[in-house]
């Protein structure tokens, strides 16, 4: 709170208000056979004009798909075989013997069924801070590699590919048959912050389809340097 401010107030666009009215913000018509989407419940898409290519679309998931997500991120996604930030710790035997997976150790520790879990514990909720599926990511070489992956959820596969084809189709690209084989999953606690970053290995062609879903947050969007 004490240090510098990232953006200004004034800068902050809230989506949930009368956002077609604010300067630099553009409403976009969604294509006509997209009315009555299963996965749109929203029929709103935004654009700035600063970002092109950006597409946002507020509360387009409905309550019961977000509740679906939230769970599997928190009880299948996070688990063998994906992969998450805590694998590389090799967990003490009592862990191996004890450890009923993630979310499970956090209800049982929650209802107090079992003894409060240490949180020095590898497995624990607390620590859980990103999972990959389907293709990898090599965080140190920023790549996807053909022999690292795991199973894609069809849930976010299909999920991410249509938004990529509704984005492209507004971007005036030609149809393609765009398939979503990779995902990050980021896990927030309340003191959770995500450093200013570019994904640059994706295009145009290859599109970032984030999905956010639980308590409200403010993303910002940059340019080629810090001072952008």
């Amino acid at each position: 709170e004490d240090g510098e401010k990232l953006f200004d107030d004034e800068e902050l666009i809230d989506f949930d208000s009368e956002s077609e009215r604010c300067s630099g913000v553009e409403l976009i018509l969604l294509p006509k056979d997209t009315v009555g989407d299963r996965y749109l419940s929203g029929a709103r898409v935004y654009g700035l004009k600063a970002y092109p290519g950006f597409f946002f679309f507020p509360n387009a998931l409905s309550n019961e798909l977000q509740e679906a997500l939230a769970l599997a991120a928190l009880d299948t996604y996070c688990e063998s075989p994906h992969r998450t930030n805590i694998d590389a710790v090799s967990p003490i035997r009592q862990e191996e013997e004890e450890s009923n997976g993630i979310w499970d150790s956090w209800r049982c520790e929650r209802d107090q069924k079992t003894r409060p879990q240490s949180t020095n514990s590898k497995r624990s909720l607390r620590k859980l801070s990103w999972a990959t599926l389907g293709y990898h990511y090599d965080w140190t070489a920023r790549a996807y590699h053909e022999e690292a992956k795991s199973p894609m959820p069809g849930e976010l596969s299909q999920l991410g590919s249509h938004f990529a084809r509704i984005a492209l189709r507004l971007l005036g690209e030609a149809e393609t048959s765009f398939e979503a084989t990779a995902c990050i999953v980021n896990y927030y606690n309340e003191k959770s912050v995500m450093g200013g970053h570019r994904d640059d290995l994706e295009t145009v062609n290859k599109p970032i389809v984030s999905l956010s879903i639980g308590r409200p947050a403010i993303l910002l969007l940059g340019g080629p340097t810090l001072d952008d």
